[in-house]
């Protein structure tokens, strides 16, 4: 998705807004994926930076649907700060 750019990072925004509605809508979604989605594009310093190059306005609501996630309780972001080993940003 990298390879296009800017619209390639409002595409990998709009799937973790999709994650959000489907724990929203069958509370089904597992707390190790949301953990998955941290480690890959908020741990992962490398990409991370790459997205904001590309598209800081897109990484900024991933970071948001994020915490949302959390503040709804469908991710237990706590319980990932415990088993992750690196230090969270």
């Amino acid at each position: 998705m990298l390879k296009h750019g800017f619209n390639g990072v409002q595409k990998i925004a709009d799937r973790i807004e999709y994650l959000l509605g489907l724990s929203a809508t069958t509370n089904a979604v597992e707390n190790r994926l949301w953990d998955k989605v941290v480690e890959r594009f908020v741990l992962d310093e490398e990409l991370f930076n790459r997205l904001k190059q590309l598209n800081v306005y897109a990484l900024r609501e991933m970071l948001e649907k994020l915490l949302e996630a959390e503040k709804r309780g469908y991710w237990r972001a706590q319980e990932f700060k415990e088993k992750s080993p690196r230090e969270i940003p």
